[in-house]
């Protein structure tokens, strides 16, 4: 639960990202990156039975990053950002990133800033998908997160597709949201919005 309640503390910390000193807003590059931002999947319309395991609560999946280096990301919903932020800087040099700008990542209730070095152009892949164009932010520091068994976090790439996820089986299966039927892969509920929160009933 400790390593949970951390973890929600990093999207709110993620959300109040500011640019650094003169560099671009990692913000607006995420946006120009989006616009350009592209999936392929290898066969057909769908990407299925992609593995992934629950830790602390946390979905965990295998990510590989520019065709050479397999990740353990968290599948976070709420990251906003066409891509993926990583712990640690040495994954970056690894890679043999290249940086367009820094990012501060400010939290509240007096938690530390962290910073976080910028890529854009990356290649994010799972088994039967390809997400290309794709921003990375690289933490400077690994301080924070040394004794998280994950390697980063992964959000709004994966759902710009139809994400249907299986957690009896713990695989996860990626549609084309735009060819796909979502009559064909489950039920629909009625819902409603109560002081902004969805419910079903």
């Amino acid at each position: 639960m400790k390593t949970l309640l951390k973890f929600l503390l990093l999207v709110v910390v993620f959300l109040s990202i500011s640019a650094c000193g003169n560099s671009h807003s990692p913000q607006q590059s995420a946006e120009q990156v989006s616009a350009a931002a592209s999936v392929r999947f290898t066969s057909g319309n769908s990407a299925c039975r992609i593995p992934f395991q629950i830790v602390d609560e946390l979905m965990i999946v295998p990510v590989t990053v520019n065709d050479s280096l397999q990740l353990n990301l968290i599948f976070d919903t709420g990251f906003g950002t066409e891509g993926a932020m990583l712990f640690d800087a040495e994954i970056g040099t690894t890679l043999g990133l290249k940086y367009v700008s820094q990012a501060v990542l400010g939290g509240g209730g007096g938690v530390d800033n962290k910073t976080a070095n910028v890529a854009i152009g990356a290649t994010l892949s799972l088994p039967g998908v390809i997400f290309s164009n794709q921003t990375l932010l690289v933490m400077t520091h690994k301080e924070a997160f040394k004794d998280w068994p994950v390697d980063g976090v992964i959000g709004r790439t994966l759902c710009n597709c139809l994400v249907e996820i299986n957690y009896e089986n713990s695989i996860l299966n990626l549609y084309d949201g735009i060819v796909a039927n979502p009559e064909d892969l489950g039920e629909e509920f009625q819902m409603k919005f109560s002081y902004g929160i969805p419910v079903v009933e």
